[in-house]
């Protein structure tokens, strides 16, 4: 009995990571942007963020118009309050165009809507997610002090001082 559990317990661990590694690469053409200010995208998001892309990123960012498969907003709006924006998922039709989005944004430093600043981010599944938030604090800590990091996949911090 002892050894079919553990037989079981392993194929279950298994399957788990094969799951977790199947819905991140699904993920693999969305990216998550932050900060957009609700509402600026009308009733066609995709056709908004494929005319605002080009124009926020630089419109030598993609050599044809980027194709944005579908996009929306996710979490929920509160009814009488003003709420931070929530955050849009969207996803592109090809992959080439999510890699040069975010080659130009990590160029540009700074994307911004009217008066506000818009973040992008790879849009990974909620294991992960969480997986990343564990290096919050630690991120905090760089930030106050200054110092340069990133995050690798799937939650991998890395550190650069001194160009190292």
């Amino acid at each position: 009995m002892h050894s079919a559990v553990k037989r079981l317990q392993g194929k279950c661990a298994t399957l788990e990571m094969k799951v977790k590694d199947r819905e991140n690469r699904g993920r693999r053409n969305d990216l998550r942007l932050v900060g957009l200010p609700e509402k600026v995208e009308g009733q066609d998001a995709c056709a908004f963020l494929e005319r605002w892309l080009p124009r926020a990123l630089g419109t030598d960012t993609f050599p044809t118009r980027p194709v944005i498969e579908r996009a929306h907003r996710i979490g929920r709006l509160i009814a009488g309050q003003d709420p931070k924006p929530r955050a849009v998922i969207m996803r592109f039709l090809n992959y080439k165009d999510k890699d040069n989005a975010m080659r130009a944004v990590r160029k540009q430093g700074t994307v911004r809507f009217g008066n506000h600043h818009v973040r992008f981010y790879p849009d990974h599944s909620a294991g992960t997610q969480r997986q990343q938030k564990l290096f919050d604090a630690a991120k905090k800590q760089l930030q106050s002090t200054g110092l340069r990091y990133g995050m690798f996949y799937p939650a991998v911090l890395v550190v650069t001082h001194n160009g190292q």
